[in-house]
């Protein structure tokens, strides 16, 4: 194992044992935890390994999945989104007293012990600002609510999961409103992103007549 990767993986077991307490597991480079139900949270380790001063640099992103609002997606695209991106994240900084993109360093060359320290003070930042803003937006109204305002999220991500929450929530006509003025928004266009949403949007619009129907 080279220098790096043992960095790396000092850097994620001393954070992985100090989150273990609030129901954190290590799992692919990302710290998870189960938050109400249906809910699943994370802390992805997102280390900068080629930086040109060759220090290390780690940015933790907070991230929020409701598995309704996964499960929907997957099958609106077609599984062409086998795995859709969070309804939330956030880099750790924006979620400090700071408010601003930080990125904690570290020497590969520098001992172990100050490796282990600075960890541990990353770990507690994450304990007083990462963890109550997962479990505060731990809810379909919550993600709906950030959605609306894009916040933690982007304009992009929000016109496939912002209609599925608000179908979740019972809002049904304004779901179909949604996904029908987005599509108006694409009409002119026939890159990927516009196709794809076309797809989505198809079948969504399908499920609404069908529900309809059904009612």
């Amino acid at each position: 194992m080279g220098i790096t990767e043992a960095v790396k993986e000092r850097v994620s077991e001393t954070i992985s044992a100090e989150l273990a307490p609030s129901g954190f597991s290590l799992k692919k480079g990302s710290l998870v935890t189960q938050l109400s139900s249906g809910f699943t949270g994370s802390i992805g380790l997102n280390f900068s390994l080629n930086r040109t001063d060759g220090l290390i640099g780690l940015n933790p992103i907070a991230s929020i999945v409701c598995r309704q609002i996964e499960d929907a997606l997957v099958d609106l695209t077609e599984g062409a989104e086998r795995r859709p991106l969070p309804s939330l994240s956030t880099a750790l900084g924006y979620l400090t007293p700071e408010n601003r993109f930080l990125e904690w360093l570290f020497d590969p060359n520098a001992p172990p012990t100050g490796h282990i320290l600075e960890s541990k003070r990353i770990a507690e930042l994450i304990v007083l600002y990462g963890i109550p803003f997962l479990r505060e937006h731990s809810s379909i109204s919550a993600i709906v609510g950030c959605l609306e305002e894009s916040r933690f999220s982007f304009v992009e991500r929000a016109d496939y999961h912002l209609p599925v929450a608000y179908r979740l929530l019972g809002e049904g006509q304004k779901a179909e409103a949604l996904v029908k003025r987005r599509l108006s928004d694409f009409d002119k266009r026939r890159d990927i992103a516009a196709n794809q949403y076309r797809r989505f949007a198809g079948n969504f619009l399908s499920d609404v007549a069908r529900i309809k129907q059904n009612t």
